[in-house]
């Protein structure tokens, strides 16, 4: 917990150690808030959960929106999403609960996503997560594990 987080140092030394700890920062001056802000903004780590086998894709052309809003393959423009997370327990309750029956026996990789918020829908069906429509960037994808 940080009280008086200013423009967010504390919050950037945290983030260079690890991005599963969590924080909590308040700050009361508008100003510092503001830039605070848009410093989370920038530097939004969400999670995503993927096939193995998509791993030399995903790390070479980025993520690509091609699943619907339950999960399958489409090529409908309307429904390709992009699912993340916004922690990484979020993240392995989805895969206990609805994503195991996708992926069943398959490995997986969950990924550190670093996306602007402006990008960003939240889906109101699932709590902590978000999707996009949007193409994201290999640049902007670290493999963090996989199981």
């Amino acid at each position: 917990i940080d009280i008086g987080a200013n423009v967010g140092q504390t919050l950037l030394e945290l983030r260079s150690v690890s991005s599963e700890i969590l924080y909590f920062g308040f700050e009361p001056n508008p100003s510092c808030a503001f830039y605070c802000r848009n410093l989370i903004n920038i530097n939004m780590i969400l999670w995503h959960i993927s096939p193995i086998k998509n791993r030399k894709k995903i790390l070479t052309q980025g993520l690509i929106p091609k699943i619907d809003k339950r999960g399958i393959y489409t090529d409908d423009p309307a429904e390709l999403r992009i699912y993340l997370f916004i922690d990484l327990d979020t993240a392995e309750d989805a895969l206990m609960n609805w994503l195991i029956d996708i992926y069943e026996d398959e490995p997986l990789d969950f990924y550190e996503v670093n996306i602007d918020e402006k990008d960003l829908i939240e889906d109101p069906e699932l709590a902590g997560s978000f999707y996009t429509k949007e193409k994201i960037d290999p640049k902007n994808i670290k493999l963090f594990k996989t199981e």
